[in-house]
């Protein structure tokens, strides 16, 4: 009310105080842009905004979205300065393990890595989700990466394959042509919660077959690009890194 401002600009709008403050700004009639910050889900609040940048058709068919909000489809803007690092080798010689705090069953984790010793002049960097740390337990990873000083996409650069559980990293793993593998590390039934793996995004597996599999792909490793534009409408476009661009030109036309 005393600033004014032209529009509200939020991403995280799960945030109670983020929520309080897009009611305020809908009171004083500002503008409000929601621009997506992770895989939708439909547990997530309303879209019920003036404007909502999504990243793909999944979001659009996940989301509850109001009649009233102008949604337009923008892809990812972090992911902007890593799109010229796709990765379009080959050969396995580099994987990923990245968990978060769903993966729960250390056990199957402990085995995971013993299974993956079996696998001969390959490298494997570890990565925790942040809501980890501080992280106590040693496996027999070759690496560790922190994700309090690596982004996420710095990782990715790093590795061929990605193995996780369910979450949104195999998007973004994906729109790198990393090859992503599916492991329930849980304690609890496992199930494909972002239609990863009904999309083709990822590779189903278990902790007993990832062996074989990464064996089986390690000549010519699968690529998830292609299927990853249902989650991110600009890849194979000429907006592909570009996402930013789009957002300013739109919100400049905005305010």
């Amino acid at each position: 009310k005393r600033y004014r401002p032209s529009a509200v600009i939020f991403s995280n709008d799960n945030h109670p105080h983020i929520r309080s403050f897009i009611k305020a700004a809908k009171f004083e009639q500002i503008p409000t842009v929601y621009i997506q910050h992770c895989t939708a889900s439909s547990i997530f609040p309303i879209i019920d905004y003036d404007y909502a940048f999504l990243e793909g058709q999944f979001s659009i068919d996940t989301y509850s979205i109001s009649s009233k909000s102008k949604i337009k489809l923008v892809g990812m803007p972090k992911f902007d300065s890593f799109s010229s690092f796709v990765n379009n080798g080959s050969t396995v010689k580099t994987i990923g393990i990245a968990i978060n705090a769903i993966d729960n069953n250390n056990d199957k984790l402990s085995q995971l890595f013993s299974e993956l010793d079996k696998l001969k002049n390959i490298k494997t960097i570890f990565r925790p989700h942040p809501s980890l740390f501080p992280y106590d337990k040693k496996f027999n990873w070759d690496e560790f990466s922190d994700p309090n000083i690596e982004k996420s996409f710095d990782f990715f650069k790093k590795i061929d394959v990605l193995i996780a559980g369910n979450s949104s990293i195999h998007q973004e793993a994906a729109l790198l042509n990393i090859t992503c593998f599916h492991v329930d590390l849980t304690k609890n039934n496992y199930f494909d919660y972002f239609d990863f793996i009904k999309n083709g995004v990822c590779i189903q597996s278990s902790v007993e077959e990832i062996v074989k599999q990464i064996s089986s792909n390690s000549s010519k490793r699968y690529s998830p690009f292609q299927k990853v534009k249902y989650y991110n409408d600009v890849v194979d476009t000429i907006y592909f890194g570009k996402s930013t661009k789009l957002i300013v030109n739109e919100i400049l036309k905005i305010i």
